[in-house]
């Protein structure tokens, strides 16, 4: 009995484990060298619920965007699927104008002047000719006017807010051939088209960021998946969103590719990078977080030193040589100038693509995470640690507007949260796993103890076949796909 019973445990728990895979990175993330079990237990015990404070924080709640651009790549309509209650899994919760501080809406945008250094002027002529070339490369129809030529994303005339609280990154029913165009757009078309293991730093960089991001969205969507609960507009009812998640999903699209959680791993080293080198803009520089309420503004200083306090604290260990993310090993070449403008010119060429998200709610987060990323980029490859940041810091100019710190907290928030679903996911596995476990080991007592029963008396076997028929409804209850 104890024979079956154990090994009907086992089957089934191995059963479970085999059909959701979720695979465990073991060893360093790739170009960067920090373990990754020790960045996840980082994660899960001081950076993530550190970070996660600014989702209460109005600072960090309000972006503003325009989600009704036009795409100039090709013909679309908005089409998400609609919801049980009838509505749009994409629709957009707009904010009431009188929830804006007005020194949000007078805000400017911050454009950096960069110094001429290090041959930028030198290559001018080169960059000049091939600049079409590389702006063009999608379908041939970036708009003219794409932005500033030192700009990390595409033009966008954000004059909308919107509560991220109440518009999370979740499932919309945004799917098919419409979200996979864009994803197509943005890989054949943008990324460097070498193997990664043939492709420069640089190379890599670029396309480990895209990847880590799908990576990111596909674990929020999962986690988000079914809409149990949303916020009542009327004050009536529920006053938050309650979500479902989809391990499946979540297996079949991050959960059992080692790469893609890799990449997304990637990002989140190079945000924490992006994040570390802000501090001195952000806490030294005369820095404001303006909500129009003081006690609002020194909430979220202390909220955003609190922050700091946990990524002063995260320090790599088990690995060897590098550690965490470097930029300065990127664009040493002897055509470095070449190379960064083509990776600045991809970047942009992937904000635009954006508004080519026929999604409102997904397009919002799209263009929420490039802005994060782009304002990483801006931070590491154009203010610069070391000499150039400090003399840029001292310079006076506004390096960072609001909307970008907003971003580059909100991503890096993003991909906080992204690691512990992971966490999450795999818990919910385990927890499946051993639970149906324990049930078929139910059946497999119940059934032998029946087959005991047959051999001394139908009585006996009437009572343990019924027995055997409740365990099996329990089974079946608990998981109907048996």
């Amino acid at each position: 009995a104890l024979v079956l019973v154990g090994a009907a445990f086992v089957v089934v728990q191995e059963e479970v484990r085999g059909s959701l895979p979720i695979v465990s990175l073991e060893g360093p993330v790739d170009d960067c060298g920090c373990p990754a079990a020790y960045l996840a237990q980082q994660n899960r015990e001081s950076i993530h619920p550190a970070v996660s404070k600014i989702e209460d924080l109005r600072y960090f709640q309000y972006f503003k965007v325009n989600y009704w651009s036009e795409c100039a790549l090709w013909e679309e309509e908005f089409s998400c699927t609609l919801d049980d209650s009838g509505l749009s899994g994409c629709h957009i919760c707009p904010c009431d104008a009188d929830d804006i501080p007005d020194v949000w809406k007078c805000e400017d945008e911050a454009v950096l002047e960069l110094p001429v250094v290090e041959n930028r002027a030198v290559g001018a002529d080169l960059l000049a000719a091939s600049q079409d070339v590389l702006d063009t490369r999608v379908s041939g129809v970036i708009p003219e006017g794409s932005g500033h030529r030192y700009s990390w994303i595409a033009a966008d005339s954000s004059e909308e807010f919107i509560n991220l609280k109440l518009n999370p990154e979740r499932n919309t029913g945004y799917v098919g051939e419409e979200a996979s165009r864009v994803w197509r757009a943005i890989y054949e078309e943008n990324c460097f088209t070498r193997p990664v293991d043939e492709q420069c730093l640089e190379e890599r960089v670029f396309y480990r960021l895209i990847s880590g991001l799908q990576a990111s969205i596909a674990c929020h969507v999962s986690e988000r998946f079914h809409i149990l609960s949303r916020p009542s507009m009327s004050g009536q009812g529920p006053d938050k969103w309650e979500f479902g998640a989809n391990v499946e999903l979540f297996s079949r699209t991050v959960g059992r590719h080692r790469e893609r959680l890799n990449n997304m791993f990637f990002v989140w080293l190079f945000l924490l990078r992006a994040v570390e080198e802000a501090q001195p803009l952000l806490l030294e520089n005369g820095f404001t977080f303006e909500t129009g309420d003081k006690g609002e503004n020194w909430a979220t200083r202390e909220a955003v030193e609190d922050i700091y306090e946990a990524v002063k604290g995260f320090h790599c260990q088990g690995g060897e040589g590098q550690c965490g993310f470097d930029e300065s090993s990127m664009f040493t070449s002897s055509n470095k100038t070449v190379l960064e403008e083509e990776f600045r010119s991809k970047f942009r060429n992937v904000s635009a693509i954006m508004d080519c998200v026929m999604c409102q709610n997904c397009r919002v987060h799209g263009k929420l995470s490039t802005l994060g990323l782009a304002t990483a980029l801006k931070i590491l490859l154009d203010i610069r640690p070391g000499e150039q940041g400090r003399a840029l810091i001292g310079s006076g100019q506004q390096l960072l507007s609001r909307n970008e710190v907003v971003a580059l907290f909100q991503t890096f928030y993003k991909f906080t949260k992204a690691v512990a679903i992971v966490d999450g996911m795999q818990a919910r596995v385990e927890a499946e796993a051993s639970q149906l476990s324990w049930v078929a080991a139910g059946v497999a007592l119940a059934t032998f103890l029946l087959l005991f029963a047959l051999l001394r008396s139908i009585p006996e076997a009437v009572l343990l076949l019924a027995v055997l028929e409740v365990v099996a409804a329990m089974l079946l209850t608990y998981n109907p796909a048996l």
